[in-house]
């Protein structure tokens, strides 16, 4: 388990495509009584209205490319790998992955960061 950071919040990180739920989940996130907030978000893709609305509101965002990944020689489980080690990096390392519009299927590879007591910490908010 990782530490609470602003407020005693726990860390989540929110994966997108176009980012439509975002600003509800920020704004959720925001509630005092709310015990999560964002510690990154992150796009698979490029021209996301998300991810422009969470670097302007300052949550640390940033696109993953699929496409430039395979293009580069790497393979799909490898990229959910690389993913996962990017989220849970020491300063974001979330306690819950909400994914909210992903649009890709996760691979065990990348689920497998994120096993907690015999499940996940994954929600998939997309339906």
């Amino acid at each position: 388990m990782t530490t609470t950071g602003a407020e005693g919040k726990q860390p989540i990180a929110v994966l997108i495509g176009g980012g439509g739920r975002l600003r509800a989940i920020a704004e959720y996130c925001a509630r005092p009584e709310t015990a999560a907030r964002i510690a990154r978000v992150v796009s698979h893709k490029r021209r996301s209205p998300g991810l422009e609305w969470a670097l302007q509101n300052g949550l640390p965002a940033a696109y993953w490319n699929l496409p430039h990944w395979r293009r580069q020689g790497g393979t799909r489980e490898e990229f959910d790998e690389a993913l996962a080690r990017f989220l849970t990096q020491p300063n974001y390392s979330p306690e819950l992955v909400v994914l909210a519009g992903w649009d890709l299927v996760l691979s065990e590879r990348f689920l497998r960061y994120f096993a907690w007591q015999g499940s996940y910490r994954v929600l998939n908010l997309h339906p």
